[in-house]
């Protein structure tokens, strides 16, 4: 591996950190670039929350008439997909992908049960095999947007940026300037290493939708990844109290001169450990 390449992964490695600690310990950017809805996870509200115990009746009497349904045949598709999603719901992931796989192996060829296989096991970090899954469900359904930004964020999963962006961008052009694909694409190009196209992207979708707060954080990150942290604090400010947005600031201001991210990505240079003076 050449030197510029290994430098350019290193940038990209403290990209990621620095975005996933700001993710985990802050509330500076969702940075959420899986299949969920506008760069969140689907579904949303607490999962302390799980309403009444007769409507968990329900549900499991409703989950176990679907097995018995989908026992009866495996390559029912309506049924298969049915069933998995009860089991998701109601919290057994597990027992959900081995329906949707015995399902697409009985019907490899069901564009509705390779999408759901595909997405299943990205939930799983079967990475790996969701990009197979999810590219055998395109080559049966190409004008699916949904299908090209649900493999591109299983690429970038995978530090396949590039590949990714492309099929970030074949989704555009089936849904042009959708906010949750150009979300996607944006993070993707942050995460290369890209942080102009990132924040010019980003700023795309702000246009589309300036009410969403996971794209305004998103960009606020990546503005401020870039040390324009007076800028990054303006955005953010409009969804956190001041202290939160002090505190994130101050947090990203400290991360970047301590490990000299900024440096490395602006000049793609490896960061030496030492704080800036």
């Amino acid at each position: 591996m050449s030197a510029q390449r290994q430098d350019r992964q290193d940038g990209r490695r403290r990209l990621a950190a620095v975005s996933a600690a700001l993710c985990a310990a802050l509330a500076l950017g969702s940075c959420q670039s899986g299949s969920g809805r506008q760069g969140t996870l689907l579904g949303g509200g607490s999962p302390e929350i799980t309403g009444s115990i007769g409507s968990q009746d329900a549900a499991v009497a409703s989950t176990r008439k679907l097995a018995r349904q989908w026992e009866k045949n495996p390559g029912d598709a309506r049924t298969a997909l049915a069933y998995a999603a009860q089991l998701t719901a109601l919290g057994s992931s597990e027992q959900a992908l081995s329906v949707l796989e015995q399902s697409y192996r009985a019907k490899p060829d069901n564009p509705q049960l390779a999408a759901a296989y595909g997405r299943q096991l990205a939930a799983a970090e079967r990475l790996a095999q969701a990009g197979e899954v999810l590219g055998k469900a395109l080559s049966l359904n190409r004008s699916d947007w949904r299908l090209h930004s649900a493999l591109g964020t299983v690429l970038d999963r995978m530090d396949q940026h590039d590949k990714a962006q492309q099929h970030y961008r074949q989704g555009l052009k089936l849904k042009a300037n959708h906010t949750p694909i150009l979300n996607n694409l944006g993070m993707s190009q942050a995460l290369a290493g890209d942080l102009k196209a990132a924040e010019q992207t980003l700023r795309q979708a702000m246009k589309n939708d300036g009410a969403n707060t996971t794209i305004r954080q998103n960009l606020a990150l990546i503005v401020g990844l870039q040390g324009r942290f007076e800028e990054a604090e303006q955005i953010v400010s409009r969804d956190l109290p001041p202290d939160l947005v002090a505190a994130n600031i101050a947090y990203l201001r400290t991360m970047l001169s301590q490990n000299n991210v900024w440096d490395a990505l602006k000049g793609g240079k490896k960061p030496s450990g030492k704080t800036k003076g």
